[in-house]
């Protein structure tokens, strides 16, 4: 059997936008504990960590926040 990665999170085990961010909102609202603490245990590229923390903090520079 080949490796292959499974997304635990969604009933299908597909990997999706809207399954991490189903989940990062219940992380968020209490469901999972502590939100911060968990996203910074994913495994995942530091330089993807970051760019996701600056999403979700507002602090890229769009045309909208400048």
């Amino acid at each position: 059997m080949a490796d292959k990665w499974i997304w635990r999170d969604a009933k299908s085990t597909v990997y999706t936008v809207k399954t991490t961010y189903n989940h990062l909102k219940g992380v968020e609202q209490g469901g999972n504990g502590d939100f911060l603490a968990k996203f910074w245990k994913l495994k995942t590229l530091p330089s993807v960590q970051v760019t996701a923390w600056r999403v979700l903090t507002n602090a890229i520079a769009t045309k909208e926040i400048l």
